[in-house]
């Protein structure tokens, strides 16, 4: 997305100019495509920028400022500036020793891939193509898809852009927007097209013909189910971690216990400075952030003590674990790894002391858990339990949860007893299968209540039909096929929305020679 322009040159204090600097580091690609501009980046158009640095002792770049960038005041100098930080030369030296000195001008270029022209489909059958139609209009897929276009323009609406004036940032809005609507047929007949190349005329003609019926409001995308959906979604996490806490800390210590928390108050080291003035510590949210992993998911507090040395600048080191509670979730090698952020102010008969240092890592709170009420069997709840049996994203929640507490698993645990990494990852799993049928619990009793015995047999005999199976296994090049017409009229957006900006903006690439001369 990015790249070094030709033409970067080194000034040493002689003026003498050295080209081609020897670098030792540079900006990743990554670092490359955080940092593109985020207007250029919504409308592609890209740009470049150069900078002019000192070049301090140890190579790295001090002191820069924007020599020309293009197009302007959209951020590509100031992207640029911030890329600063990523470069490293090999340092100059004198008598064998590095020195600063030296100025560096980097030129940048700002590039985005090109998406190509659309191809134009082939093969599709007509009829196949107007039940596509039918299927599009009536889930409103178009709208749903152009949320999705809409990311752009919410992401540069969340607040002020470096080097970018305000006008210009809303004025690439309205563009974007503008565009978006522009294109709505052309959204809902590449998601068409996509349905009628991935499925049979049949297939579709049933679908269709369902989606219209009674039965297919029970499949077909409701707002209120979604905004049902998503809170229980939600709340699956919480239930899941406040479950396993429940069922680990009813078989073992999840709070220190009365005798450790005694060895972790023991004041009988008598030449160890038991309350010291910190000048310097690690704030609520740092202290948080470094409990242990496992500790910390499951809202497990603890509290560890070191015995530090004091420092000849006020810091503490060769700190030791004196105490720890609950034992074996890791908290004394957590306090070992936040003791650098503390510091005492330094005296002159300081370096040498013994310190201790306690460090609280309270627990988090869980939200509300998801609660099912006690119900009598009904023939609707069957008939819900029988379709969401057979939902295929079913499978795909239970095996995502099974490698997230894979990777949980295989994780380092600094200072953790294998045995409490082994029992939380026990509790863990027999919590989400749990929490997730009660989550099927609710989603049924949900759907129970919204729609007619009538609705749910229809809508249960079409997920037994043929028509249903074929759509499922077409998933995968339907996926495939929409995801590239999204990213083609994406495109096409962009540019119509690009066109319109640049009559009221500076869009001009100017060639890189003229910014360098203009450098100069």
């Amino acid at each position: 997305m990015a790249m070094l322009a030709s033409g970067t040159t080194v000034a040493a204090a002689e003026k003498s100019v050295i080209t081609n600097p020897d670098w030792l580091e540079l900006p990743s690609g990554e670092v490359f495509a955080s940092l593109y501009p985020k207007v250029p980046l919504a409308l592609e158009i890209a740009g470049y920028a150069q900078i002019s640095c000192a070049i301090d002792e140890g190579g790295h770049l001090a002191h820069c400022t924007v020599l020309a960038e293009a197009p302007r005041a959209l951020g590509f100098g100031a992207a640029a500036l911030t890329m600063s930080r990523e470069f490293r030369m090999r340092p100059q030296t004198v008598d064998g020793k590095a020195v600063a000195g030296g100025i560096v001008r980097i030129p940048i270029r700002f590039t985005l891939p090109s998406i190509g022209a659309e191809p134009k489909a082939t093969g599709v059958d007509p009829d196949a193509q107007a039940y596509a139609l039918r299927i599009v209009e009536s889930q409103d897929v178009a709208q749903i898809v152009l949320k999705a276009f809409d990311a752009p323009a919410r992401e540069l609406e969340s607040g002020p852009i470096a080097g970018t004036p305000d006008e210009a940032r809303q004025a690439a809005v309205t563009a974007l927007r503008s565009a978006a609507q522009h294109h709505v047929d052309d959204i809902r007949a590449a998601i068409a097209t996509a349905l009628a190349l991935t499925n049979s005329r049949e297939t579709l003609r049933q679908l269709a013909d369902f989606q219209n019926s009674p039965g297919g409001e029970v499949l077909r995308e409701n707002a209120a189910i979604g905004e049902d959906m998503k809170r229980l979604s939600t709340n699956l996490g919480e239930t899941v971690l406040a479950e396993a806490h429940d069922a680990l800390c009813s078989q073992r210590a999840c709070r220190a216990s009365p005798d450790e928390l005694k060895a972790i108050g023991d004041l009988s080291e008598l030449d160890a400075m038991d309350a010291p003035q910190w000048v310097k510590a690690p704030s609520a949210v740092a202290i948080g952030q470094a409990a242990p992993p496992l500790a910390a998911m499951l809202g497990v507090e603890g509290v560890a003590r070191l015995t530090c040395t004091e420092q000849a600048d006020g810091g503490i080191g060769a700190c030791v674990v004196a105490a720890e509670g609950p034992m074996g979730w890791g908290y004394g090698a957590a306090a070992l790894r936040l003791s650098t952020a503390y510091r005492l102010a330094p005296t002159a008969d300081g370096a040498g002391r013994r310190v201790s240092l306690r460090v609280a890592f309270p627990a988090v709170e869980f939200a509300p858990r998801i609660t099912v009420q006690p119900r009598i069997a009904s023939e609707s709840i069957e008939l819900v339990r029988r379709l969401l049996d057979q939902a295929s994203g079913r499978a795909d929640v239970t095996r995502q949860i099974d490698r997230q507490l894979d990777a949980i698993a295989a994780a380092p645990h600094d200072g953790v007893d294998p045995q409490v990494a082994d029992a939380v990852m026990v509790a863990m799993r027999a919590a989400f299968n749990l929490a997730f049928a009660q989550l099927l619990d609710r989603l049924a009793d949900m759907l129970a209540s919204r729609f007619s015995n009538a609705q749910l047999a229809e809508a249960l005999a079409f997920r037994d039909s043929a028509a249903a199976h074929a759509l499922d296994e077409s998933m995968p090049a339907l996926n495939a096929a929409a995801i590239s017409a999204a990213r083609r009229n994406a495109s096409i957006i962009a540019s119509e929305a690009r066109g319109e900006f640049c009559k009221t903006h500076d869009c001009a690439q100017q060639p890189l020679a003229a910014a360098s001369r203009q450098a100069q």
